[in-house]
């Protein structure tokens, strides 16, 4: 039985019949038989999984640029753990980059409840394929919190086992500016409440001696007066009863 001697595969570029330049692999093989020496050479073509490697050391490095510098924290999650946590997600949480990698996702809870809630939602939204959006205070490393926005998706909602991806984005700013929206609206509904009170309680200190005047003129009228008298009185009158009518 002759014995075969291979040596390892190499790659190299191979010129084809239509000009093209394609990358091989080369695999030669040495034997005898019958004490005459035989030499094999096998070429294949690793076109298309060049093109695969290469488009998934891209999606690496797509991947690494990603969560290196994303302007939001992102994390993946697979079994209740971290998988990569971001830069920018562990800066958040004041962690050291990788830090919280593999670490359980309910360290950055402040409660267990709190924990429980939100997978609760999770539970009920991403295997459907929906997105689950949320706000709510979240723990740093040195025990202090943070109100944060949190959405997730599933990678894959029909594969629980491919695990979820998450954004963990900063709302503390714009939580105090709509609590400082909010304390404003509520200042000016009170201003404008005690500014009616005060205008409601001034037209009536102001309608029961008016009514008075006008009562009084009205009588005074009655009696004998001369023109310049009754001209006074009437403007008198006139003037109280307009008056009246504007409170």
């Amino acid at each position: 039985m002759p014995q075969i001697q291979s040596a390892l595969p190499f790659g190299t570029i191979a010129r084809v019949d239509d000009g093209r330049s394609v990358p091989v692999e080369v695999s030669m093989g040495t034997w005898s038989a019958a004490g005459a020496p035989y030499f094999s050479l096998i070429v294949h073509d690793v076109s298309r999984r060049r093109q695969t490697e290469e488009a998934l050391e891209y999606e690496l490095r797509l991947r690494d640029v990603i969560f290196r510098h994303a302007g939001v924290g992102i994390a993946s999650k697979r079994n209740r753990r971290f998988g990569r946590v971001s830069h920018r997600c562990t800066a958040l949480l004041g962690y050291e980059d990788g830090e919280l990698d593999g670490q359980p996702a309910a360290t950055i809870y402040p409660h267990s409840s709190a924990y429980e809630a939100v997978g609760a939602m999770a539970d009920e939204l991403l295997p459907a394929g929906r997105t689950l959006d949320h706000e709510l205070f979240l723990r740093r490393k040195d025990g202090s919190t943070v109100w944060c926005r949190i959405i997730g998706r599933a990678v894959d909602p029909a594969d629980p086992g491919q695990g979820t991806i998450w954004i963990i984005d900063d709302f503390s700013d714009r939580r105090q500016r709509e609590t400082l929206l909010r304390d404003a609206r509520a200042a000016a509904e009170d201003a404008v409440r005690l500014k009616a009170e005060f205008l409601a309680n001034m037209s009536h200190e102001i309608r029961t001696p008016m009514n008075g005047i006008i009562g009084m003129t009205e009588l005074a009228l009655q009696t004998e007066l001369d023109g310049m008298q009754r001209e006074y009185l009437e403007t008198v009158q006139e003037s109280a009863q307009s008056l009246l009518v504007v409170i």
